[in-house]
């Protein structure tokens, strides 16, 4: 029998990762966003993010490791006022 690892049946599926943080903002000007992009850009806090897809409202980054987006959400709450919700796990058959 071949018995693949989960990351490697991940892989297999196109499902790399295992932690997203979602990156929201509910106003009708968009300059927030815009200067957030800037800086992570800047000091390269995206840089373990493994995808990173546009939403209506703003970024959802995706990563291989929970304490990678953990790593970044505690970044954002210290560059601007956030909300952090942690939401719990989703199995995929």
């Amino acid at each position: 029998n071949n018995v693949q690892c989960p990351t490697c049946k991940n892989a297999a599926r196109d499902i790399s990762w295992s932690a997203v943080v979602q990156v929201r903002q509910k106003a009708s000007s968009k300059w927030t966003m815009l200067l957030l992009e800037q800086l992570m850009l800047k000091q390269q806090a995206h840089s373990l993010a493994v995808n990173v897809k546009e939403a209506p409202d703003g970024l959802d980054l995706f990563f291989q490791q929970r304490r990678h987006a953990m790593k970044l959400a505690e970044w954002l709450m210290s560059v601007m006022p956030a909300r952090k919700t942690t939401g719990g796990s989703v199995n995929i058959k």
